[in-house]
């Protein structure tokens, strides 16, 4: 154990780490509507889609008035009845017809992919014209959790150990999460404090999570790498208390106010620091984690590399999936003991076809479109369906 804890801290002094990226990773709002004339009308139609979600994942709704989303069967309690997902964003929905006092009846969760990709105040308008859609209005907006983070290849990665030796925080509760005696997480903080710091190998969480593999596509794009090693993020999860207390009371707040929310958390909160000194506060700053201190200027301005085109920028990473979907075919083909590449190909494709034949393309399609923030519109007759059809009756 010592060995490997001398070895860590060694290999962490004498290299640099390299800043990746720094931004809003993590943005929930509460909001203050006021919906029109129609709203009891409304509650029927969003209770009918209710119940017609339970015992699923949700129900797509493809209208000419709104633009797709799916309809969830819950929402979150105790204070909202109805939640949907657009592409960039969750919405759950109370059932007030306004607000009361500064109690919010609506409330947003921004995916991380919006934040990185569009930016807030795109996603923002585009909220607006939803809201609007259905016929509310939007009268005030607050940031209700904000989580601010900077990723860094960090060569050979940390350690627990290391972090332990070097930290100086305000808060000393501390929950490591190690496989054998590789830390992977290290959370700083409660888990309902007003602000708590995540350090974790945001590399190693991408490559294991294989559910969401359009995920290591956007943040290869983001970082401007294929290399997922060593790519640690440092992420401070603030909840509405603590941007209270920094008098962070609109969007516009956060976002002049992010950088010096982030001087403070960086510096006075939770630092790293040389153990140089018997009294913490004078112990001197350790030389990387000035980097850290210092990325904070890119928050809330951060647009180097990445377009607002958000659907032209999802389809750009089809290279990603089709090199992924040839080592797939090679696998089949071994499997099939066939090298032939083009019967090895028909014989897929027509069990692809069948796969489709016996399940609702259309709907699925549209689903998939919001996961991954593509809008698009299909016709209520699936003309993929049609096609597919077709292709099984040549094929048969």
């Amino acid at each position: 154990m010592a060995l490997s804890v001398t070895r860590h801290a060694q290999i962490s002094q004498r290299t640099e780490w390299e800043l990746l990226t720094c931004g809003i990773d993590t943005l929930d709002m509460s909001l203050y509507v006021k919906w029109d004339e129609n709203w009891e009308h409304l509650k029927d139609v969003f209770d009918g889609r209710k119940e017609l979600a339970q015992g699923c994942n949700g129900i797509p709704i493809d209208k000419t008035d709104i633009r797709p989303h799916i309809f969830m069967p819950t929402a979150k309690a105790p204070n909202f009845r109805y939640k949907l997902k657009f592409p960039e964003y969750i919405i759950d929905i109370g059932i007030a017809q306004t607000y009361k006092g500064t109690s919010p009846n609506v409330y947003i969760s921004i995916t991380s992919e919006a934040l990185w990709l569009v930016g807030i105040d795109d996603v923002i308008s585009i909220i607006r014209k939803d809201i609007e859609s259905f016929g509310g209005h939007i009268e005030q907006i607050k940031p209700s959790r904000c989580d601010l983070c900077a990723d860094f290849r960090i060569p050979g990665g940390l350690s627990f150990e290391f972090l332990r030796e070097h930290m100086v925080s305000r808060c000393t509760k501390l929950r490591p999460f190690l496989e054998g005696d590789t830390l992977e997480t290290l959370y700083v903080g409660g888990k309902k404090a007003d602000a708590q710091i995540r350090i974790y190998d945001k590399g190693k969480e991408i490559e294991n999570n294989r559910k969401e593999p359009f995920s290591n596509a956007r943040w290869m794009h983001v970082w401007q790498t294929n290399d997922l090693t060593d790519v640690w993020r440092f992420e401070f999860q603030l909840r509405r208390p603590l941007l209270k207390q920094f008098r962070i009371d609109t969007i516009e707040d956060l976002k002049t106010k992010a950088a010096s929310v982030w001087r403070y958390l960086t510096k006075e909160w939770f630092s790293l620091r040389n153990p140089d000194n018997e009294n913490q506060s004078r112990r001197t700053f350790y030389r990387e984690w000035r980097n850290v201190q210092s990325c904070g200027v890119l928050l809330g301005s951060y647009q180097d590399g990445v377009t607002r085109k958000y659907n032209s920028q999802n389809k750009g990473f089809l290279d990603w999936y089709i090199q992924r979907i040839a080592r797939y075919i090679l696998t089949c083909a071994v499997i099939l003991e066939n090298e032939d590449l083009p019967k090895v190909l028909k014989t897929i494709s027509y069990s692809i076809l069948t796969y489709w034949s016996r399940k609702d393309f259309s709907e699925e399609y549209i689903k998939e479109s919001i996961k991954l923030g593509i809008q698009t519109n299909i016709p209520p007759e699936s003309e993929g369906m049609r096609k597919i059809q077709e292709a099984l009756k040549r094929n048969s």
